[in-house]
């Protein structure tokens, strides 16, 4: 886990704390989508806890930046799937994430990931905006889960 964690950091994340797509051998990389944010920033803060290290938190605090300073519409109050530009998806349409799928929805997972960090106040508003309107199914378990959760994640949180 300290290997891939390393390496990761070298090589997965850009100076802004953008997740990287690797292609081509590594030759060709692309910013990454929210749930690879998501993803990267669960797991160094997860390997911060192991080692105790600050150069891991300030890592997955710039990650978690970045997700948000890039992907949350205040307006919305809601995480984009994706950056504005993302090269190799050009005429894919900017779109947000409740309901799973194949993956988990994007936006409870990063409600979730934002309670790791105190971040109650903007986990809550983007587990109780408007596009959540919706008759609940199946489909909203993400959702469903970080709710049922939140009280407890929020006082247990870094």
């Amino acid at each position: 886990a300290r290997t891939a964690t390393a390496f990761l950091m070298q090589n997965g994340i850009d100076v802004t704390g953008a997740v990287l797509h690797t292609y081509g051998d590594g030759q060709i990389a692309a910013t990454g989508l929210l749930m690879d944010q998501i993803l990267v920033g669960h797991a160094l803060l997860d390997m911060h806890k192991l080692d105790d290290s600050l150069i891991l938190e300030n890592q997955a605090r710039k990650v978690i930046d970045y997700m948000e300073k890039t992907l949350f519409d205040p307006e919305r109050m809601a995480f984009y799937m994706g950056p504005p530009l993302m090269p190799l998806w050009a005429n894919a349409k900017r779109r947000f994430s409740y309901r799973d799928n194949l993956l988990p929805a994007a936006n409870p997972a990063a409600a979730e990931l934002l309670l790791r960090l105190k971040k109650s106040d903007r986990a809550s508003a983007i587990l109780t905006g408007k596009r959540l309107t919706y008759r609940l199914s199946r489909a909203y378990a993400s959702y469903a889960r970080v709710m049922l959760h939140f009280n407890q994640a929020r006082q247990a949180s870094l």
